[in-house]
């Protein structure tokens, strides 16, 4: 199944999973996440907080500036609740983690979701499912730490940016981070690992066939990060490592930017087609 089908399928199940569960919308405006009353809460079980608890709510903010303050870490225990940003922002000052357990999805159609907590994490637990879905918007990580996949769960990004200062995927269980379309930015390629631990096997920032995405990484040449992405298998398209399937570019800032090589047009292949029958007309 092609990733852009599973893409399609996780939205639809956040429609399915809405029926089932309380929606809990921020009505916009500006404000602290916890306690606020700009919080409907449409009959969740949690009156004050949209889902601290596991009450599987789906939470959806589509405008307003959120500031996520100290009080647990985000998505930690939510069970099978969803969070989906459409618009607006969410940040998250730097005391607690961003750490996603359970089977829910977060995620980003829009908006700007920024955490300077030290750590991202999707998955903790060997039944565990959560993941991230980015199709338009920015999921930016500046904290200090991690941005992990852990034990299968799954990232995905087919629109849109996701950013980070380092990549860890695939503890405790095979993940990957996939790319359609849109952006992901590893800010820094010149630390520990060129900012990317994968644990083996098929982890990888992982290009569907045919992506039209760019895997952009500063502070690294196209000679260093061909060595630390695509020789070590880090980067792959469709989990194939032939790094020919691949290319590395110079930003002209001091960073490269890493795709999936283009395909030739089917106009263009018509064109070499008809130079070829007229060159042996000629002959």
């Amino acid at each position: 199944m092609k990733l852009k089908t599973i893409t399609t399928l996780a939205v639809a199940s956040l429609g399915i999973s809405a029926a089932q569960a309380a929606t809990v919308t921020w009505q916009g405006g500006t404000g602290n996440w916890l306690g606020n009353a700009n919080w409907d809460v449409g009959g969740a079980a949690n009156q004050n907080v949209p889902d601290q608890t596991a009450n599987d709510d789906n939470i959806v903010i589509s405008t307003g500036d959120i500031t996520y303050n100290p009080g647990g870490d985000l998505g930690l225990n939510w069970g099978g609740s969803n969070l989906t940003l459409a618009g607006g922002s969410v940040t998250q000052t730097v005391t607690n983690w961003t750490r996603f357990t359970g089977s829910g999805t977060f995620m980003v159609s829009g908006g700007i979701f920024t955490t300077s907590s030290t750590n991202v994490q999707f998955g903790e637990s060997s039944v565990d499912s959560a993941s991230l879905i980015i199709t338009s918007g920015a999921f930016n990580h500046v904290g200090a730490g991690e941005f992990k996949v852990r034990n299968g769960n799954t990232v995905t990004v087919d629109g849109g940016s996701l950013s980070s200062r380092f990549f860890s995927i695939g503890d405790f269980g095979g993940s990957n981070i996939d790319l359609l379309s849109g952006s992901i930015n590893l800010t820094d390629g010149s630390i520990g690992n060129n900012g990317i631990f994968t644990s083996g096997g098929s982890d990888s920032i992982n290009f569907s066939t045919g992506s039209t995405g760019v895997f952009h990484v500063g502070n690294i040449n196209v000679a260093d990060a061909t060595a630390a992405y695509l020789a070590s298998d880090k980067v792959r398209v469709n989990g194939d490592t032939n790094d020919a399937l691949l290319q590395v570019i110079s930003d002209g800032a001091g960073g490269v930017n890493i795709s999936v090589v283009p395909e030739p047009s089917s106009a263009a292949l018509l064109g070499l087609g008809g130079l070829a029958l007229i060159l042996r007309r000629r002959k």
